[in-house]
């Protein structure tokens, strides 16, 4: 699967929720945009105020750039997510989705961040233990 179809699929979810009316949960209609890039999903990402999803990889996104994030399902594999309450199961009823996303308006992105996927050196680590090992 290319990075296009990421994208697509990813920006369409976010559009084929049957019975959702996101003009009361937005400050604005949301736009139908074409299908985007990885990169640029990720700048969309990066510049949203939220981020409503049901992909567990956009979940993981939104907390490493620090944009709250909602999940249309019941239950989701990221549960480190729910932990830190940077994110928040909604399910797929209109009425649940509004009340969640309103009550975090004005919230915005004021929680503190845990390095609940690591401090992002695991990297280095990696090469001084191979420089140690094979140096």
């Amino acid at each position: 699967m290319g990075a296009g179809a990421w994208g697509k699929n990813h920006i369409r979810v976010f559009f084929e929720i049957p019975n959702v009316r996101l003009k009361y949960v937005c400050d604005q209609d949301p736009a139908n945009i074409e299908p985007v890039s990885y990169l640029d999903m990720l700048q969309l990402e990066k510049n949203a105020k939220a981020i409503l999803t049901d992909s567990g990889g956009v979940q993981k996104e939104s907390y490493w750039l620090g944009v709250p994030c909602f999940t249309l399902r019941e239950e989701t594999e990221r549960v480190e997510t729910i932990k830190s309450k940077w994110n928040s199961l909604v399910g797929t009823e209109a009425k649940r989705i509004v009340k969640k996303v309103m009550h975090m308006k004005g919230r915005g992105r004021y929680l503190k961040r845990h390095g609940i996927f690591g401090n992002g050196k695991a990297g280095q680590k990696i090469v001084q233990i191979l420089m140690k090992g094979f140096g």
